[in-house]
């Protein structure tokens, strides 16, 4: 009866009358989520979770997971276990939550779990929940780091046997370990990658625990004195392994047939002893503060090798500052044009390895394009570094081959136009680099053949090339193949003198790819169907490609009409039934696949014009194809004139800021602003 009535009570409140903290039993708990995340519109949902803490409504949106399936998400503790260690912060908000403060793990306990034990914990604590009833009090339900001291006490009482010790060894890295994993290409994680001190406190505690009697040597790990490795010590030094070395055996050892377990505990067992203590010497005078910079270990080409993260530390101690446009080239494909464009105007943020001066072909057939761009420079070398793409975007370049042939200077280039000369490996320079703008692209044409063959010459032919043949004429077939008295000389088919219809499909589809890039434009200008607050006069500029005949996605808004219901009074009361209060309208043809919606703020004193960019969107299944440039470039020639003012508005989105950039340098004579709002 006491919960029937706290929950009618919660209910039959003002939002504002109601915190979260308030709530004692787990079944109010679970009620405010359900009805929080019942609501569709965003708009009803502010409304009522005004006085609801951010931390308790990202949970109840399902944002942050939560440990135990009677509770929400079912892999909480693993899910939570890197988060925990970067966002300290957020704990200490916790406190005035009671039931998030409880089903948290405590970062500081966290990062002494590997990832394994963790995965474990959280299956015993998801069973402890489901046990809890509606009616259970929140300050009764056991404190998740409590649980978590109490399970791996129960789990590991007192002192393990050596054999023990290397039964469970051998269960996380060759059973847990070797399972099947996603593998994202050839991205490594950031994670991976330690400054120096971070890898002293490694090789140190390392060797302490090598004293304890545990070691890796000879490709196993094993304890070499029973009454010294007690629970505590065997956790913590597989702990460290995993957390350092975790990926190398979690995916680089499924994706490298040369790379084995064995290869890894024994370069472990040489690092901690041998190889780091001459790490910052050995690399030092390339850099201005090494200390400051971060290292990781991964295979290439048979062994395991020292990689630097180009990140913005890295780039700052080169060039002393973090933007360093540069016009840059860059090997792809067709597809991989299309999808650098898309990444471009999505605001994406990633590196790629680029050159300047390239002294052979490209060794991927595929990547038979060359994409001409503006990038932002994180880093210059004289030849090739065997780079790495990374999770965070930035990528990371293999210490070995920072130095260079000739012994008169090393690999790495302090000023960016030292990198563009001639290239001694007889290879390409790189630049890593962040796509800013493509602006162009040059398909590679190889070379062609001339026959030295005229009227009269002779020829032999026949099916073993031994007949004597006079060649009487030379010409073409139906297709342009050249032939000899009639014959065709070709044992195959040149692909482009075919009609298209006989091409191949790869062909086609990067026929496809590249039309993208080149087609050509039909715009319109008429008023803008959506209403605006601040204007009443806004103009429209559309993008029309008659190809496009299919209709928008029904989620495709402002593309497609949709219903705007309201749920809720203005006073904040559920109304019993929904409202429509609007419709808001779509584009007034199928073929718009983007529009700019603009209006004309105030005419200045000097008789210049300040215009206001209202909204700008591209339609969902045609992002990638420059519309959104297509649409500014246009307003720039045909609306805003020079003198005017342009101001973009708030820019929300990353790329729209680039875009004004780009159009303040493409446009000079008109003074274009805009608020970052990113």
């Amino acid at each position: 009866m006491k919960f029937q009535q706290t929950l009618n009570e919660f209910r039959a409140a003002d939002p504002e009358d109601v915190h979260p903290s308030q709530l004692e039993t787990v079944g109010a708990i679970l009620d405010l989520i359900q009805e929080i995340q019942g609501e569709e519109d965003s708009s009803d949902i502010k409304s009522r979770i005004k006085n609801v803490g951010i931390e308790f409504f990202k949970i109840a949106m399902g944002e942050i997971p939560i440990v135990g399936g009677a509770l929400g998400a079912a892999d909480g503790l693993f899910a939570m276990y890197q988060a925990g260690k970067n966002e300290e912060r957020t704990w200490a908000e916790l406190e005035e939550y009671p039931i998030l403060n409880r089903i948290k793990m405590h970062p500081d306990l966290a990062k002494h779990l590997d990832p394994v034990t963790l995965r474990e914990v959280d299956k015993a604590y998801i069973d402890y929940l489901k046990t809890l009833g509606r009616e259970t009090l929140v300050k009764n339900i056991k404190d998740i780091d409590v649980f978590t001291r109490d399970w791996v006490k129960d789990d590991t009482d007192g002192q393990i046997s050596i054999g023990l010790v290397r039964e469970h060894i051998r269960k996380i890295l060759k059973e847990e370990l070797q399972q099947p994993v996603k593998v994202l290409g050839y991205l490594k994680p950031t994670e991976s990658f330690f400054t120096l001190a971070e890898w002293e406190y490694f090789a140190v505690r390392m060797i302490e625990l090598q004293n304890s009697g545990f070691d890796t040597r000879s490709g196993e790990i094993s304890c070499k004195n029973a009454k010294f490795c007690n629970t505590e010590d065997y956790n913590e030094f597989v702990s460290l392994i995993v957390q350092y070395f975790g990926f190398q055996m979690n995916t680089e050892v499924q994706r490298y047939d040369l790379l084995t377990y064995k290869n890894i505990l024994d370069f472990i067992e040489d690092f901690v002893n041998h190889r780091f203590w001459g790490l910052e010497n050995e690399f030092d005078h390339y850099f201005h503060d090494i200390t400051k910079l971060k290292f990781a270990y991964f295979y290439s080409r048979g062994d395991i090798e020292p990689y630097a993260l180009i990140d913005e530390e890295f780039t700052a101690q080169l060039y002393g500052t973090t933007w360093n446009p540069k016009k840059l080239s860059h090997y792809t494909s067709a597809k991989g044009i299309v999808r650098l464009q898309a990444a471009i105007e999505q605001g994406l943020q990633f590196d790629i390895s680029s050159f300047t001066v390239a002294e052979r072909p490209f060794f991927r057939e595929d990547s038979n394009h060359i994409v001409e761009f503006m990038g932002n420079v994180r880093a210059g070398f004289r030849s090739d570094v065997k780079s790495f793409a990374t999770t965070s975007g930035r990528r990371a370049v293999n210490l070995y081959r920072l130095e260079y042939p000739g012994k008169d200077t090393n690999n790495i280039c302090y000023e960016l136009e030292s990198c563009d000369g001639s290239v001694r490996t007889s290879l390409w320079n790189e630049y890593i680099a962040t796509p800013i703008e493509i602006l162009g692209v040059n398909k590679i044409v190889k070379e062609s053949i001339d026959l030295d063959v005229e009227v009269g010459d002779i020829v032999l032919t026949g099916k073993f090339k031994n007949k004597r043949t006079v060649v009487k004429s030379i010409g073409k077939d139906e297709y342009g193949h050249p032939t000899i008295n009639g014959k065709s000389i070709l044992k195959f088919k040149i692909e482009k003198q075919l009609p298209k219809k006989k091409w191949s499909a790869k062909s086609r589809e990067e026929e496809l790819s590249e039309g993208l890039l080149r087609e050509g434009a039909e715009f319109r200008t008429l008023d803008s169907p959506l209403k605006y607050a601040r204007a009443g006069n806004v103009k429209r500029i559309a993008y029309c490609d008659s190809s496009v005949t299919e209709p928008p996605s029904q989620r495709d808004q402002y593309f497609k009409e949709w219903e705007k219901w309201r749920k809720y009074s203005k006073g904040g009361k559920r109304l019993k039934k929904p409202k429509l209060e609007e419709i808001v309208p779509g584009v007034s043809d199928v073929c718009i696949i983007g529009f700019l919606d603009y209006h004309q703020a105030t005419k200045n004193s000097d008789g210049s014009t300040y215009w206001y960019i209202d909204y700008m969107k591209t339609r969902g299944d045609s992002q990638g194809r420059g519309v959104a440039s297509k649409l500014m470039d246009q307003f720039y020639e045909t609306v805003a004139q020079p003198g005017d003012n342009v101001h973009f508005g708030k820019m929300m989105r990353e790329e729209i800021g680039h875009l004004k950039d780009k159009m303040a340098e493409k446009y000079p004579e008109i003074d274009t602003i805009g608020a970052v709002y990113y």
